[in-house]
């Protein structure tokens, strides 16, 4: 009885509160990019990198959030800096790994967080809604891989970490244009 009661409880226990991401690991001198960065899962992320030592650029098309967000953490003592960037641009990827380079000089993590979905049933979906889920959900994320991984070859060093969805692996009502663009982009991951 009092195992299972420690096992229902571990994440009120007091060490817990006290994991900082230094203690596991640190990203000192490294940058980071987040595309989606003003979202939910991006926000925290974010926050998470910079917390870990890593300067974080922050990218998402909505400048007003991104700046606040960013300036929060430069507030908080880390190191962050806002790039608007519309993902539906033609140059985004190139954009973005060109403003790292510029900006710091280096790019060590990528990650492809940004995501749209239409939840649209398959009978009502149209072309239009195919190709914009696909171009951000996909297409940008191949592309942003692709350039960072160009920089991060030549310094010897990098990650990119794709966000997918469990919609990759299985079938939901209403995504069949969310959920295809993820089993892809899960397929990237690995390849």
């Amino acid at each position: 009885m009092c195992a299972t009661k420690s096992v229902d409880r571990w994440y009120e226990a007091e060490w817990l509160q006290r994991v900082e991401p230094t203690r596991l690991f640190g990203l000192e001198g490294r940058v980071a990019v987040v595309t989606g960065a003003v979202g939910g899962i991006g926000r925290w992320l974010s926050a998470g990198l910079a917390k870990a030592g890593a300067s974080v650029i922050l990218t998402d098309n909505e400048p007003a959030t991104g700046e606040e967000m960013a300036g929060a953490l430069r507030d908080a003592g880390l190191s962050a800096v806002w790039l608007a960037v519309d993902l539906r641009e033609d140059e985004a990827a190139q954009r973005i790994v060109e403003f790292a380079q510029e900006e710091f000089g280096r790019l060590d993590v990528l990650v492809n967080n940004a995501g749209v979905n239409r939840r649209v049933p398959m009978l009502e979906t149209t072309g239009e809604d195919l190709d914009a889920v696909w171009l951000i959900d996909y297409r940008r994320c191949y592309e942003l891989s692709k350039a960072a991984a160009r920089v991060m070859v030549a310094q010897g060093r990098g990650s990119i970490v794709n966000i997918s969805s469990l919609t990759s692996a299985f079938g939901l009502e209403d995504t069949s244009l969310y959920g295809p663009t993820k089993a892809a982009l899960s397929q990237l991951t690995k390849t």
